[in-house]
């Protein structure tokens, strides 16, 4: 008798020790970190996947100064970017006009917003540009695990060096400045 409870105690454990580390891997810490107009994304803290600049009230306005380097390795000055150039090299197209802004994250970078009538998403594998009135009004750059492909890369267009997503926090940094505000929540 006190065998057979010993082992039911023993599976009840397994069962509840399975279950917990099941529950655990479903929910998920995310950090925020935010600078302005600019957001990056992680998951583990220190590599960040996401990275999204310009929003509808705060588009990009080539500050800062970037680089990135599109999927057949074609070099885009963010500064100087011809929007005709950008539609002939984005394979993906949508219109985005009177659309809510949605940043990456959790909470909203700018909740309620929208973009402007006549926006256009641009999109190249990862790499994600947002244009209106033949401007670049916001670009986002993403990388995770089950992404095929390149990972997208960015420069500081000063220095010319170039960092591939995952970001390190000292590469992020480096690029956009320290954080204004950095957030933590669970995600399931």
């Amino acid at each position: 008798m006190i065998r057979k409870t010993l082992r039911n105690v023993a599976w009840i454990a397994v069962v509840t020790l399975v279950g917990g580390v099941l529950l655990l891997r479903s929910c998920q810490n995310v950090w925020l970190y935010d600078n302005g107009n600019i957001r990056f994304v992680s998951l583990s803290g220190t590599q960040h996947q996401s990275l999204v600049v310009g929003t509808p009230t705060r588009p990009y306005r080539g500050e800062p100064a970037m680089l990135v380097r599109l999927s057949d390795e074609t070099v885009i000055d963010l500064e100087q970017i011809e929007v005709v150039q950008l539609i002939a090299k984005c394979k993906g197209r949508s219109r985005l006009s009177g659309v809510p802004f949605s940043s990456i994250g959790s909470p909203p970078m700018e909740p309620d917003t929208k973009w402007p009538d006549g926006t256009l998403r641009l999109q190249d594998e990862s790499r994600v540009f947002i244009v209106h009135d033949g401007k670049l009004m916001s670009f986002q750059l993403s990388w995770g695990e089950a992404d095929a492909g390149r990972p997208p890369e960015i420069a500081d267009k000063r220095t010319g060096q170039w960092r591939q997503l995952p970001l390190s926090e000292p590469a992020v940094i480096e690029l956009f400045g320290a954080a204004d505000q950095i957030r933590e929540y669970s995600r399931e």
